[in-house]
């Protein structure tokens, strides 16, 4: 049986039931090796304690089953929480911050007016979803799906959009989450073109899909985006995506 990778944010505790690969064993109390997707709720009251919070890792490996996209769903779900998959590799995230959700609100008001002009959706932080037997299951910050693909609207979204959008977190583990896992499960995917937002760096990185991998360009505060899946849009000043200081 392949081994399953969790990766964890520095600041987010583990609440799932992972054997922990580091650091000791005696730092953690005992329950934490559980044999289901869930482990008892006292060692789950003692990974809060801040004593242990302290302690948490940032890697951590299923030992029971391999996961699937629909295990997600028996994950215990708390409104501060977010589970994504990316090729069998679990990713636990917290709600982002004001800036991310200001930043996502501004990408869909700058995308809907055209979108919606050629018969478009644009969808913020939809659950997107390929096989429910598969190995990818992610939340992306904002979608743009044109009427060619429409189709995959459904409860979930079934299939590619057009182009993702997502906003970088802080955190070194978040933003390779981003930049390289789900960079490469969006190319793989098929999808057209995928825009990543840094708000520490203040730039916009446009991907569009080359041969074999994404052809990449950094544009600027101050440059102008704009993408031929919507050739009669003007664009939008990157500046005008991200949040107010």
């Amino acid at each position: 049986m392949r081994r399953r990778t969790v990766v964890i944010p520095d600041e987010q505790p583990m609440r799932t039931g992972y054997a922990v690969e580091h650091p000791p064993a005696h730092t953690f109390p005992r329950g934490l090796w559980a044999d289901d997707l869930v482990y008892p709720r006292t060692s789950i009251d003692c990974v809060r304690c801040p004593q242990y919070r302290n302690h948490m890792p940032e890697r951590a490996t299923v030992l029971d089953r391999r996961l699937r996209a629909c295990d997600l769903d028996e994950l215990p779900h708390e409104w501060d929480t977010r589970y994504e998959l990316v090729g069998g590799v679990l990713f636990i995230s917290r709600r982002p911050s004001n800036q991310h959700q200001e930043a996502i609100a501004r990408v869909v008001v700058a995308l809907y007016p055209p979108a919606h002009n050629v018969g478009g959706k644009v969808l913020p932080e939809p659950g997107l979803l390929w096989e429910e037997e598969g190995e990818d299951n992610v939340a992306p910050d904002v979608v743009l799906i044109l009427p060619d693909r429409l189709s995959i609207v459904q409860k979930k979204l079934t299939g590619t959009p057009n182009l993702v959008v997502e906003v970088l977190s802080s955190g070194s583990e978040a933003r390779r989450r981003d930049l390289e896992d789900k960079r490469n499960l969006y190319f793989r995917r098929g999808v057209a073109e995928y825009w990543a937002l840094d708000l520490d760096r203040r730039v916009l990185t446009r991907m569009t899909r080359g041969e074999s991998d994404w052809l990449m360009e950094e544009l600027s505060a101050d440059a102008t985006v704009r993408t031929p899946l919507l050739p009669d849009w003007q664009g939008v000043v990157v500046g005008d995506l991200l949040p107010l200081d």
